[in-house]
Formats: structure tokens, C-alpha cells, sequence
């Protein structure tokens, strides 16, 4: 097991109401993609593309580069270290969703500012909380972020190439011939 944790992440605070954040990304990510399907098909397609390439290359990593992440012990968030055990914790998988979601509200059609204001702000906050109950360190947001970034930017390019969509700043509507 690697240890990637610096002296940033021993001076973050340990906050265990971030768990709140932390647990919530199962339905945020959920309901984001069914969101992003019902509003932006072509959006969809991408970060859910892009979404199952980064659990691909994560778990390369996780096979290769095991890493941990020493955490403290409190019967508030026991629960979620039971299940949520600290291993291969580089990429963070957490952020890597809450990213993608990010991502793909970003570039999507969906005009409600309120919409993707509340998918930013929840998908922010669960990044940070990663930090916070001490379930990640600085490396595995970063991971997570260039991760995301990489894999949406050559499935985006795909799907253009392919003709799917046409990818500038926004992914405009496009026919879908499967």
C-alpha cells in the first residue's frame, strides 16, 4: 500500500458532518444522470461514456498503485468506513462522478440556471467532503480531476469524429442513429 497523503491533507480539519455530503453522492449521481438523460440525451451519452472509462482506468490503477488513507475513528462515520474500506483510494471515484456530472451539465443544452446551479454546488461540496471525513487526500481529488478530464475530452472527441454531435464549448443537438 502507497500513502499519498501531504502535510495539506494533515492540516485539514476533520469535519464529521461532511459525511452528510459524502453519503449523498449515491442519489446525486443517480438523479444527475437521469437528470442529464431526460434533458440532454447527447450529454448523457457523453459523461456516461465517459463515466465507465474512468471506472476502467480507476480500477487499473487500483490494481497496479494500491493506495490508502489512515483515518480517524468515530461512531458517526463507523458505518461508512465499515463499508467504504480505505483502500485504492487514488483515483477518487467520488470525484470522479460528481466531476463527470459536473462536466456533462457544463456542456449540456440544459438552460436551468437553478438546475445546474444546485448539480454544481452539491457536486462541489461532495468533493470537498472527501477530504473532509478524511476518506481521500489532495493526490486523489487531483487524480480524479485529470482523469475526467482526459477521458471526457477523447469521448467527446469520439462521438464527434463519429458524428454524433458536434462538441465546442456546449454539445449541440444532434441526430443518434443506433
Amino acid at each position: 500500500m502507497h500513502s499519498l497523503i501531504t502535510n495539506l491533507d494533515y492540516n485539514t480539519p476533520y469535519l464529521k458532518i461532511f459525511i452528510l455530503p459524502y453519503i449523498a453522492w449515491y442519489p446525486y449521481l443517480f438523479l444527475s444522470f437521469i437528470f442529464l438523460c431526460i434533458s440532454d440525451r447527447i450529454a448523457y451519452y457523453v459523461t456516461i461514456t465517459s463515466y465507465n472509462v474512468c471506472l476502467i482506468v480507476s480500477n487499473i490503477i487500483f490494481f497496479y498503485y494500491q493506495t490508502t488513507v489512515p483515518r480517524p475513528m468515530n461512531n458517526i462515520v463507523s458505518w461508512v468506513y465499515q463499508h467504504d474500506l480505505p483502500f485504492d483510494c487514488f483515483p477518487s471515484i467520488h470525484v470522479i462522478g460528481c466531476y463527470l456530472v459536473m462536466k456533462g451539465v457544463f456542456h449540456s443544452q440544459i438552460k436551468q440556471r437553478k438546475a445546474r446551479l444546485l448539480l454544481y454546488l452539491v457536486g462541489a461540496t461532495i468533493i470537498v467532503s472527501t477530504l473532509f471525513v478524511k476518506q481521500h487526500v489532495l493526490f486523489d481529488v487531483i487524480g480524479g480531476l485529470l482523469i475526467v478530464e482526459v477521458v471526457f475530452l477523447i469521448i467527446s472527441t469520439i462521438y464527434r469524429r463519429i458524428g454524433i454531435c458536434k462538441f465546442k464549448r456546449h454539445l449541440h443537438q444532434c441526430k443518434i442513429n443506433f
